[in-house]
This record gives structure tokens, C-alpha cells and sequence, in this order.
């Protein structure tokens, strides 16, 4: 006789799991044991990524920030309010794995930045993912063009923009990444 158990049990601060399948023998009968193991949740992080984040206004990284902490990610996140800042950034610190990036800011804005940064040798192999509110095709294929990793529009609704981030997160944290 076989019986299957399965069960399902929401864990807090999890937002990513996978489902355990065992079995054993027990007197010429297999017994399947599952369990959900999550991937990610608070103190167990994949790798502990240096994140930088050049975004202008403070609310969204302060938004981004609250998501990484809500959902268990314990990330480096070094903020930087304009392109012109990061650049500087960049050569007095530690390299990011990955840069998240604003296309619309003051003083040296994404495109402008994106560039700077695939025409530098050190810096060229550093991934960038813009996030921004432009839907523009223009502007997305213009930073594929300069060389951006990704491009994802920032959605309007909190819960849509958490998956967002957490699904961004757990790729990164899933790559293999150049370490200098």
C-alpha cells in the first residue's frame, strides 16, 4: 500500500522555497516524506552581495532598502544619488557585484553613466540593471545597446515592486559573479 502525505505550511519571511521529496523502505513499502525548505529567509542569504544603488530620490532607496530587510536579505547596499557620485564611489571602494540603476537623476544621469562605466576596462565587466519608471522603447534599447545586463520598469503597486526586487535578488544571489 502507498500512501502519499502532502502538506502545505506558509513560513514566515520566506519568499522562495523548494519542496523536499524523501522516501524510505518501511517493511516492503515506500513511505514519501515532503518538507518546504525555503531558499532564502531571514540569517540564510545565498551569498552576501555588495549592491550598488544610484537612484536620486531617497524614498526609493529607502523602499528598496525596506524590501531587502523585510524578506531576510543582508546585502552591502552602498547608495549613490546620481551617476557623477557613483563614479567616484567606484574608485575609492570596493567593486559592487551588481549595480541597480535610475535612468532620470541630476547632474550625470543613467545613460550617461552606463556609458562611462562600459568604456572604463576596470569597470566594464561590473553588471548593471536599470530600474526605472521609463517604459520607453527607446530608452530601454538604448541601454541593452550600451551594455545593461537588464532593464526592469519599476512597477507602481508596493507588493508588485517587492516581487520584483526579491525575484532580481535571488538571481543575483544565483550567478556567479567576476571578484576582483
Amino acid at each position: 500500500m502507498l500512501f502519499l502525505f502532502s502538506f502545505h505550511s506558509p513560513i514566515k519571511n520566506c519568499h522562495s522555497s523548494i519542496l523536499w521529496i524523501d522516501s524510505t523502505k518501511v517493511k516492503n513499502t515506500f513511505i514519501f516524506f515532503s518538507s518546504i525548505c525555503p531558499l532564502n529567509y531571514k540569517g540564510l542569504t545565498l551569498k552576501k552581495l555588495r549592491i550598488l544603488l544610484i537612484e536620486d530620490d531617497e524614498i526609493e532607496r529607502m523602499k528598496f532598502k525596506r524590501v531587502c530587510t523585510k524578506n531576510g536579505f543582508e546585502h552591502i547596499i552602498v547608495e549613490a544619488p546620481n551617476g557623477e557620485i557613483a563614479l567616484h564611489l567606484l574608485d575609492s571602494n570596493k567593486l559592487p557585484d551588481f549595480i541597480l540603476l535610475d535612468l532620470n537623476m541630476p547632474k550625470m544621469n543613467g545613460t550617461e553613466f552606463l556609458k562611462s562605466l562600459k568604456a572604463n576596462p576596470a569597470l566594464q565587466f561590473i553588471p548593471i540593471v536599470v530600474l526605472s519608471t521609463s517604459n520607453n522603447y527607446e530608452d530601454v534599447k538604448k541601454c541593452y545597446e550600451i551594455g545593461a545586463s537588464g532593464y526592469m520598469i519599476k512597477p507602481l503597486h508596493f507588493e508588485d515592486y517587492k516581487q520584483k526586487v526579491i525575484s532580481l535578488l535571488n538571481y543575483w544571489e544565483n550567478n556567479e559573479l567576476i571578484e576582483e
